[in-house]
């Protein structure tokens, strides 16, 4: 049975606002199907799921382990020996993605083309798509953005070792061996010492905080996105969301344990929903086997709107939200 919304009776306090709003791919062999439950719609949604490329993971410490296919590029182990985790596996399908090894190596008609081509630099200092940030297996909210921006660190460079790519992002938040994001919201300088607030993360760690009072960044919620490949203002996303989605996000969704969903903008939107307008209530989507709640919420880094989701949402539905999450 589709539950329509997520009330459970709770009424609004006093000065509350309620909202007045309202496959073309480089793999397509499919691997899951999601129909998405919403009131008054629902949308049939098809992805894929992605390999390294063995030609541009080739300077990586990835040996073909036994049992793959021919061709398929699979590390049995990580750096310290231990066994790869179905996690990781996919961190690293998409860190290595095989698309960026076709766009790097000189096909201007690739989709993902664009975006790749928006960072000049050797191959050494190619920043790599970046899977997620923080413990996408544990966190109980994930954030579902349009791209990652190009920083100033140089923690997952194609030449970076394996180890520290995934330490820097899967552990970005804390956890590791070293810090990557300070208090969720400051990015670390060269020398360790913390920089610059990222508005970006100020603002999804705020909304977490809707939710979950003392959300701990990393740990209660996560951050990935429709494309992982990183650009600036979100160059190369149009042109590239639909090959990226539906290369990896069918497998990122397969390991995240989130019960609740938070996309941001348009282009996240889109992937999710097509042309049809958010739901006005929590809606229900089937995702990586699981059902998951999602909401909506316009871009962090846009203008002019209001991003809390007090300002979308009514009390009661948020309530019911904050329920969900507490629930074992």
């Amino acid at each position: 049975m589709v539950r329509q919304g997520l009330v459970r009776g709770n009424a609004p306090p006093k000065g509350h606002r309620r909202s007045e709003k309202a496959t073309a791919g480089w793999s397509r062999s499919p691997v899951g199907q999601h129909r998405l439950f919403a009131a008054g719609f629902s949308a049939l949604l098809s992805v894929t799921g992605g390999v390294p490329s063995p030609r541009f993971a080739a300077s990586r410490p990835f040996p073909v382990g036994s049992g793959s296919k021919a061709g398929e590029v699979r590390p049995p182990a990580t750096a310290r020996g231990t066994p790869v985790t179905a996690t990781q596996e996919v961190f690293e399908s998409i860190a290595y993605c095989k698309n960026l090894a076709i766009c790097r190596c000189g096909d201007r008609s690739h989709p993902c083309a664009k975006i790749v081509d928006s960072q000049h630099v050797p191959d050494e200092d190619f920043q790599l798509p970046e899977p997620w940030r923080g413990q996408i297996d544990k966190a109980r909210v994930l954030f579902l953005g349009s791209n990652p921006s190009i920083g100033d660190d140089r923690h997952a460079l194609h030449s970076s070792p394996q180890a520290q790519v995934w330490e820097s992002q899967h552990l970005a938040f804390g956890g590791g061996s070293r810090a990557y994001i300070v208090d969720g919201i400051r990015a670390v300088k060269p020398d360790g010492s913390s920089d610059r607030v990222v508005r970006y993360w100020s603002s999804i760690r705020a909304r977490a905080r809707e939710l979950i009072p003392a959300a701990v960044p990393g740990e209660d919620y996560a951050i990935s996105e429709i494309v992982h490949c990183k650009s600036k203002s979100e160059e190369g996303v149009a042109e590239a969301a639909q090959t990226c989605y539906a290369t990896h996000m069918s497998a990122v969704f397969s390991v995240a344990a989130a019960k609740v969903v938070i996309v941001l903008g348009k282009f996240a939107k889109e992937r999710l929903l097509g042309a049809v307008a958010p739901p006005l209530v929590p809606s229900q989507l089937k995702l990586g086997g699981r059902i998951r709640t999602l909401l909506f919420l316009p871009h962090p880094n846009a203008r002019g709107v209001k991003k809390a989701l007090a300002a979308h949402y009514t009390y009661a539905d948020l309530e019911a939200v904050r329920e969900l999450i507490a629930e074992p």
